[in-house]
């Protein structure tokens, strides 16, 4: 007898099928390995859902969603804002250049590879597009295709934070544990606004998260964080 197909057909989902030739990752993916991740003084999968669980009711206090808007986290590693996300009725999934989160995520059947410069997603498939922490790791080349990316599948409203040129500490290698990020603050906040509005978004609010909120096992620290509404 034949079995059945084990794939989860999940509704509402902004995926689509790979495109030939489409750009799945970018430099140095393997980097994002479990070492990557449970690296000591890093260890994100310690703190990945208590940071979610303190950014995202920031996130809905400002989108005012719809109960059937789509929300899309780009870099999502363990997808902490999905897991989130869906206890409170979104729909909610995640792109990651990382196959060890896409592996062993909790929520890895809302998960999919992936690279923000090249996403496999519809046009405008996503009502708000979520990407944290995730261009300090471009080039100024990738960055350019990645806004206008995150552009291409957003309806409504993109969320978006990254380390800048004046943020030094966040940058400073004594600082900063992780070794893949440091020095690649390419940007500055102004910079930034200029390459989302170039891509055809608008800014529409600066600072929707503090400096730190406390957490555990130690504090979840932002640097530019600014809200880009779609033109």
């Amino acid at each position: 007898m034949k079995q059945k197909s084990s794939s989860i057909v999940i509704a509402h989902s902004p995926f689509r099928s790979e495109r030939k030739g489409a750009d799945r990752t970018i430099r140095n993916a393997s980097t994002f390995d479990r070492e990557y991740f449970e690296e000591e003084n890093y260890v994100y999968s310690r703190w990945y859902l208590d940071q979610a669980k303190k950014v995202i009711p920031r996130i809905l206090k400002e989108a005012k969603p719809a109960n059937d808007w789509v929300f899309l986290d780009i870099g999502c590693a363990l997808g902490g804002m999905v897991k989130i996300l869906r206890e409170r009725g979104f729909a909610a999934y995640g792109v990651d250049l990382s196959q060890y989160c896409i592996r062993t995520s909790p929520m890895k059947q809302y998960l999919r590879f992936g690279s923000v410069t090249d996403l496999p997603c519809a046009d405008e498939s996503v009502d708000v597009a979520l990407c944290f922490d995730t261009f300090q790791y471009l080039t100024k080349a990738e960055a350019k295709k990645a806004a206008k990316e995150l552009r291409r599948i957003t309806r409504r409203l993109l969320f978006f934070e990254c380390i800048t040129k004046e943020d030094a500490d966040f940058s400073d290698p004594t600082q900063n544990p992780d070794t893949a990020r440091k020095n690649r603050s390419l940007f500055s906040r102004e910079e930034y606004i200029a390459l989302f509005t170039s891509a055809g978004f608008r800014l529409k609010k600066l600072r929707f998260l503090p400096r730190s909120i406390p957490g555990k096992p130690y504090p979840h620290e932002f640097s530019f964080n600014a809200i880009f509404e779609v033109v």
